[in-house]
C-alpha cells in the first residue's frame, strides 16, 4: 500500500482519533468549535491537531510518536483521569446527599453550565482533594535560579529532578482553611486566595505554567456534561451498611479503593436509582 500524500496525513490523524475515542466523549466533540487545517500554514493557530498535523507534516514527528501522543495523551491521559475523577465525585456526593440534593435542583433550573455554581463548586472541590496523580516530576533544563518565600532562593542545577507534590498543595491548611482535609465545596464560593497556582480554580491537578495538562478545558467540559446527566436522572448513595473508600496505597495515580480489598483492584461501589 502507498504511503499517504502528505497533503493526506492531517486527515488521516483525525480519523485515527476519532476511531479511538469511545462515543460519549465523541458526541462532546460537537459542542467544540469546527476549524480547518490550512496546510499552506502550518503554523496553525496552536490547537492540539493543528501542532500535531503541522509537526508531521515538518517531519520533526514519526509515526510511533504520533501514536503515542494520540493513545497517552488523548485517551489515558485525559479519557482514564476523568472517568476515575467522575467517580470519586459520585463518591463524595453520595456521601453528602444534601449536596447532591442541590446540584439537581440547580440542574432542573439552568441549561448553562455557566451559571451552575454548585456543580462548578463540587468539581473544584472533589479535583482538590481527590487529584488524578500524588505528584508530578519536573526536570531543569539549564542552571536557573528558584526564588522562595521570605526572599531565600534555591540553586538549581541543570538536570535536576524536582517532586511536586500535587496532593499537598492542594491540601494546605494556610490556603485552603482548617477544613482542608474536609469535603467543602462552598470555600470556592470566596475567589479571593493568598496563592495564585495552576491552570483551574487555583489547583495543582493539571499542574502549572507552560507544562501544565493541554486537555484540562476538555476534561472539566467532559466531567461538567457526564456529571450532570449522571445527577439528573439518577440518585446516587452509599451501600446498606456503608463502606470505607480508600486511596490505592502505593500507586502513582489517586484511585479509590474499598478498605481490606486492595487485591480485588480499582473499585467504588455505590447504589444507583432511577428517578422518574
Amino acid at each position: 500500500m502507498p504511503a499517504p500524500s502528505p497533503t493526506r496525513q492531517p486527515e488521516l490523524i483525525l480519523v485515527t482519533l476519532m476511531r479511538m475515542l469511545p462515543y460519549s466523549v465523541l458526541g462532546l466533540l460537537r459542542l467544540a468549535p469546527i476549524r480547518e487545517i490550512h496546510v499552506q500554514t502550518p503554523e496553525g493557530d496552536g490547537d492540539t491537531v493543528n501542532i500535531l498535523a503541522g509537526a508531521c507534516l515538518a517531519g520533526k514527528m514519526q509515526d510511533d510518536e504520533i501514536e503515542a501522543q494520540l493513545m497517552f495523551t488523548f485517551v489515558t491521559a485525559e479519557h482514564e483521569t476523568s472517568s476515575t475523577s467522575i467517580s470519586w465525585l459520585l463518591y463524595e456526593l453520595a456521601v453528602h446527599p444534601e449536596y447532591q440534593s442541590r446540584i439537581r435542583a440547580e440542574l432542573k433550573q439552568s441549561n448553562d453550565y455557566n451559571s451552575m455554581p454548585f456543580l462548578d463548586a463540587a468539581i473544584k472541590e472533589s479535583l482538590r482533594l481527590h487529584p488524578n496523580v500524588h505528584s508530578l516530576m519536573r526536570t531543569a533544563p539549564h542552571d536557573d535560579i528558584l526564588p522562595l518565600s521570605e526572599g531565600k532562593t534555591l540553586v538549581v542545577p541543570k538536570g535536576q529532578t524536582f517532586t511536586c507534590s500535587v496532593y499537598l498543595y492542594n491540601c494546605l491548611p494556610s490556603l485552603w482553611g482548617d477544613d482542608a482535609e474536609g469535603w467543602n465545596p462552598a470555600r470556592f464560593f470566596n475567589t479571593t486566595l493568598s496563592v495564585s497556582l495552576g491552570v483551574y480554580a487555583n489547583l495543582m491537578a493539571f499542574g502549572a505554567g507552560p507544562r501544565s495538562c493541554i486537555g484540562w478545558r476538555f476534561a472539566i467540559m467532559e466531567t461538567q456534561t457526564i456529571l450532570s446527566n449522571l445527577i439528573l436522572h439518577f440518585e446516587f448513595s452509599l451501600p446498606e451498611g456503608g463502606v470505607k473508600i480508600l486511596q490505592f496505597p502505593g500507586s502513582p495515580a489517586v484511585v479509590p479503593i474499598v478498605k481490606g480489598k486492595a487485591h480485588l483492584g480499582s473499585q467504588l461501589p455505590l447504589r444507583v436509582r432511577a428517578l422518574t
